[in-house]
């Protein structure tokens, strides 16, 4: 490990080994380091959790360089780092519980999603009624809940008075004409199934 005071033209100034891999720390930031490898240089934080005598964790920030990480950027993610450190936190674990939470968010339909995925089938049925029943659900599920609305939040009540309000024949309603919604999650299934009466 060498030790190095870091500025952007010292870091790009920095040799390549042909083999292997040489390591440079800055004394001023704690953890941070560059990595010079055959033809590529990046930044890594280096941290243990338990103090002295426990296992070294190394944290690869990303490439130097255009495209890369910048230095600025690079030594603030680093004192975050030992922020959390000093405080007992993994942050490779808060990083990891991170990215897993977006990539469910993401993953998640929204009540929006199911009815386009719905409306989806109908026509892939080729079903006459395809979309009267979609207005329908459209009208009163999803213009009522909420386009956004995670379908798992949705309550039992929110489905009964739902119900009730089709049953009841609403004034702008379709006279005729059944719609069924399903939601499914592990074992749990919600289903509103609605039949509009005649207007008066």
């Amino acid at each position: 490990m060498r030790y190095l005071v870091f500025t952007e033209a010292r870091i790009a100034a920095l040799p390549l080994p042909v083999h292997g891999e040489e390591n440079y720390r800055d004394p001023g930031v704690p953890g941070l380091s560059v990595r010079c490898r055959p033809g590529s240089k990046s930044y890594i934080v280096r941290y243990r959790l338990g103090g002295r005598g426990s296992p070294s964790v190394r944290l690869t920030l990303g490439a130097v360089g255009s495209g890369g990480v910048p230095l600025g950027e690079a030594k603030k993610i680093a004192a975050r780092i030992a922020v959390d450190v000093a405080h007992g936190r993994d942050p490779q674990a808060a990083e990891k519980a991170a990215a897993e939470a977006a990539k469910t968010a993401k993953s998640r339909m929204t009540l929006g999603d199911l009815l386009s995925a719905h409306e989806s089938e109908l026509h892939a049925r080729n079903l006459v009624d395809a979309k009267p029943m979609v207005r329908m659900l459209q009208r009163d599920l999803v213009d009522v809940l909420g386009a956004q609305r995670d379908p798992a939040s949705i309550t039992l009540q929110e489905l009964v008075q739902l119900r009730e309000r089709v049953r009841d024949g609403v004034p702008g309603q379709v006279n005729r004409g059944r719609a069924a919604f399903r939601y499914s999650r592990r074992e749990c299934t919600v289903c509103l199934r609605a039949r509009s009466g005649a207007a008066s």
